[in-house]
């Protein structure tokens, strides 16, 4: 072995071991910064219109998305079924001299509250992603959905939360980093998370192993 081979070996190795030391240990992992790769939150302002006209109740969020489109969170019971209920994202326009729905999404079930959170990627596949944050006694998971123009289109579900000082799921949404990939979304997070086993315990799965590429392929609209 040559003396750059072996240098080139050992940094190998060395990066090697930090990678998995982290995931062993559970240090927190900050992914490599995005650049142009980076989904950005966005900080949109709350709408206070009242949409009942439209059919829409319980509202658990409503911003503005641009000056005349708002996105919401509410219940929308003409849509509701045996098998597709509960809150939905629903996309509403406010230009052409009248307020209209645009755009529906499938139902949260049993979630009692969806909290939004758009991020924003310029010149991405989808240059908004939606990240709906839903819990009910407890956080129950994130789901992921695109803005295309005035549809929403469901990317998929991450069902990793965090557990609080007192063993609780909440939230895993400030934990949650979005980058571009080559075909979507690639999901990943800074901190352990944890997700819900068929047993109905937790289980924590390290932040090294706690990512999930979203094409919207596989996903159902």
């Amino acid at each position: 072995m040559t003396q750059g081979m072996s240098c080139r070996w050992i940094v190998g190795s060395l990066l090697l071991w930090i990678y998995c030391a982290a995931c062993t240990f559970g240090w927190a992992i900050e992914p490599a910064k995005g650049g142009d790769t980076r989904y950005e939150v966005q900080t949109l302002s709350s709408n206070g219109l009242n949409f009942e006209s439209l059919g829409l109740t319980d509202c658990t969020s409503k911003l503005n998305l641009t000056a005349t489109r708002v996105l919401a969170a509410c219940r929308y019971a003409k849509r509701d079924v045996k098998t597709d209920y509960g809150l939905r994202l629903i996309l509403i326009a406010t230009d052409s001299g009248r307020t209209q729905i645009t755009s529906v999404s499938a139902g949260a079930a049993d979630a009692y509250k969806l909290s939004l959170q758009v991020r924003k990627r310029d010149g991405a596949k989808w240059p908004f992603v939606v990240l709906a944050d839903g819990a009910a006694e407890f956080a129950f998971g994130i789901g992921v959905y695109a803005l295309i123009g005035d549809e929403i289109k469901y990317l998929g579900d991450i069902g990793f939360v965090r557990m609080d000082s007192d063993n609780n799921a909440v939230s895993a949404l400030d934990s949650t980093v979005i980058d571009g990939y080559t075909s979507g979304i690639r999901v990943s997070f800074t901190q352990d998370v944890y997700r819900l086993t068929t047993a109905g315990d937790y289980e924590r799965v390290r932040a090294c192993d706690a990512t999930v590429v979203l094409d919207g392929k596989s996903a159902l609209d």
